[in-house]
């Protein structure tokens, strides 16, 4: 759910953003801008787009895509070339429903849940405004241009930026679909294909040199993880490398050539980031509830059965919390080999009394799992930007963002946002 959210591409959001949130703070709270310094509310929103992008939970609990939990109630199958029943552990559901969306309550209720006053008001004041050499907003005033650069995330005006840096989003959002099913079937991280973005047009079966052969190897690599045939993996070149490069190239409407080109990286780049994506009409409900622990009469995704060694020995399905509670005076064996006991640590099931969660004053529950993952990510992006030239994010300035946002047009740093 968080890698969902990280793409950098685009990282500043539309300019319209700029109006929709001053817009916001006239309305709602009568703020006069123009008694601020002309660069707090540019650097406001920036950062917190950033954290929403960073954290990755936020779109999943407040915009109308949210992570359904049903893999926890009922048992769903993959239909593909046979048929697998989906082990919980391994995908997650999410559904779009406008009604679900935390908009209205958020946008009549101004202000912001614990977790976020906590979290992206210090992320801006003491990360963002140091790196940028701009002085501290006000916390009052930053409190409230988060809420308003939040309101626009959640709002009409925020689905096509959301849609860009989450395939789970723009998955839900597909007429046809409504919903997505992210699967973790790929151990193994995805290919950097970065390094190729600033290289010209090369031909695939190219092996003049090790520069080449590199080169090659990287698309090779970047095949093999969508799962084509690439051949023996000790030799960069093969008959199968080329023609499922041709296969690809077939499959995405791309022209048949064998060069790598820009068109042919971002296809490549945007398969591998919707690999995690099950196809939907391939999703089967089979209307059969996830089983009953004996021990404690809940209905729980976690169940298993266990080999209990007491006065009379026998197995039983429990649920992971109890037999893990159980297992501290008697020998308890897991007979399923998934290591159940260990599925309490990255369950995300809502409805399960052993989930740690924090509730907000709008309702809304969060998993603290979540909430942690998202913290260390925004610790290790807060060191990689203190490690950047002062007065510099991606090499742009605090004014040329404010620039940015009031309509001058920043051509010649490819890393900006969307058109105006």
């Amino acid at each position: 759910m968080i890698g969902a959210m990280q793409s950098r591409k685009g990282w500043l959001p539309p300019r319209a953003i700029m109006n929709y949130v001053t817009d916001t703070l006239s309305e709602t709270f009568g703020f006069d801008i123009t008694q601020f310094d002309p660069l707090w509310i540019p650097v406001c929103i920036t950062a917190t787009v950033d954290w929403v992008r960073i954290t990755g939970w936020w779109p999943y609990y407040y915009t109308s895509t949210f992570h359904s939990g049903e893999e926890y109630k009922t048992v769903w199958k993959y239909v593909g070339a046979g048929s697998t029943e989906m082990d919980p552990s391994f995908y997650k559901i999410f559904r779009d429903d406008q009604s679900a969306s935390m908009f209205p309550v958020r946008r009549n209720h101004p202000g912001l849940s614990s977790m976020e006053k906590t979290e992206i008001v210090s992320f801006i004041r003491d990360t963002y405004c140091p790196q940028l050499r701009v002085s501290k907003p006000p916390i009052e005033a930053v409190e409230r241009a988060v809420w308003a650069t939040l309101m626009w995330m959640c709002d009409s005006y925020g689905m096509d930026y959301l849609c860009d840096h989450s395939h789970i989003i723009s998955c839900c959002n597909e007429k046809d679909y409504k919903m997505a099913f992210l699967h973790s079937f790929n151990a193994t991280p995805p290919p950097d294909l970065s390094p190729l973005e600033e290289e010209p047009d090369f031909d695939i079966r190219d092996n003049t040199n090790q520069e080449m052969m590199k080169k090659v190897g990287l698309i090779k690599e970047a095949l093999a993880y969508l799962k084509y045939e690439v051949g023996p993996s000790w030799s960069v070149h093969s008959e199968e490398l080329y023609n499922s490069f041709a296969q690809f190239k077939q499959e995405e409407a791309l022209e048949n050539t064998p060069l790598v080109c820009k068109e042919t990286l971002f296809a490549l780049k945007g398969c591998i980031e919707g690999s995690d994506l099950l196809d939907p009409l391939k999703m089967i409900c089979t209307d059969r509830p996830v089983g009953t622990c004996s021990n404690c009469g809940q209905n729980l995704w976690c169940t298993s059965q266990y080999h209990v060694d007491m006065d009379i020995q026998g197995s039983t399905f429990m649920c992971s919390n109890c037999a893990d509670q159980l297992s501290q005076n008697v020998q308890v064996l897991d007979l399923s080999g998934e290591n159940m006991m260990s599925k309490c640590q990255t369950c995300l099931n809502q409805e399960c009394p052993h989930l740690k969660v924090e509730t907000d004053q709008y309702g809304v529950s969060i998993p603290k799992l979540m909430v942690t993952m998202g913290s260390k990510q925004l610790e290790v992006y807060r060191q990689y930007l203190m490690q950047q030239p002062q007065g510099t994010l991606y090499g742009v300035t605090a004014d040329e963002i404010a620039g940015y946002y009031a309509g001058n047009r920043l051509g010649q740093n490819a890393m900006l946002g969307g058109e105006a």
